[in-house]
């Protein structure tokens, strides 16, 4: 019986709520900050097109910046992506051998293996 109060409680709350997509962003981005201590709205006036575009270009860029800069985890993300040939391979050989003892092994291969094969612009390694 409690779902069906719940349930009938919320449609009230619901029906009594006015306020427009752009106010519940608003107060979603501001419990987020609340939360996790880091501010998601926008820095910067996006009252253009082109303000748009630029801010979004620095953006990026920003983000390339912080992604490839040499570090640890940028050389092993590189180390991958170079060998990915060679780890699928490999695991197509460990799943091979391993299915007859393990057939679940066949399907866990190749979800893996179709992971490592996906290439696209926004592919898992760049």
């Amino acid at each position: 019986m409690s779902d069906a109060n719940d349930i009938s409680r919320m449609k009230e709350e619901l029906a009594k709520d006015n306020r427009d997509v752009a106010e519940l962003w608003n107060e979603a981005l501001r419990k987020y900050k609340g939360i996790v201590g880091v501010d998601l709205q926008p820095k910067a006036e996006l009252s253009s097109v082109d303000a748009m575009v630029q801010f979004g270009t620095e953006q990026m860029n920003n983000f390339h910046k912080f992604r490839h800069d040499q570090k640890k985890v940028d050389k092993l993300r590189g180390l991958l992506r170079d060998n990915l040939g060679y780890i699928e391979t490999g695991a197509q050989q460990l799943i091979s051998a391993a299915t007859p003892v393990f057939p679940p092994a066949a399907a866990i291969g190749m979800a893996f293996t179709y992971m490592l094969s996906v290439r696209g612009p926004n592919h898992l390694w760049r």
